[in-house]
Formats: C-alpha cells, structure tokens, sequence
C-alpha cells in the first residue's frame, strides 16, 4: 500500500516538469504595461485577436503588445 501511494505521489511531482519545456510562451501584464488593475476578473478573445481584459476599474484590449484602456 505504501508503495502505491509513493509511487502515486512521485508521478504527480513528475508531470509538471515534463511539460515544463514544451516552449509555450507566457507574458507576463502589470499595472507597468498600462493595465487598469492588477486583478483581472474576466478575460476573452475577439475574432480580431484582441485580448479584453476586464478588471474593476475598466476594461484593457491588449494586442500583443501594448495595452489599450
């Protein structure tokens, strides 16, 4: 039984760093860049391929790479 919770517990601290360099990007989008709030409430995408953000004090389109408000 030991063996199995152990061997359990290993394959779930495995996982993640086998898909830790898979090369998706990630960038990261502060107050800095122009976000209206540092917590972002909703998040969607247009057909245009802008990124809405919602936060409580406005809505943010970011465009890869700047923030409008």
């Amino acid at each position: 039984m030991r063996t199995r919770i152990f061997l359990l517990v290993f394959i779930l601290f495995l996982i993640p760093d086998l898909y830790a360099g898979t090369g998706t990007p990630v960038h990261t989008i502060s107050r800095r860049e122009g976000l209206s709030n540092g917590a972002v409430n909703a998040i969607a995408r247009d057909a245009e391929g802008y990124i809405w953000l919602g936060t409580w004090n406005g809505l943010n389109r970011y465009d890869g790479h700047g923030i409008e408000s």
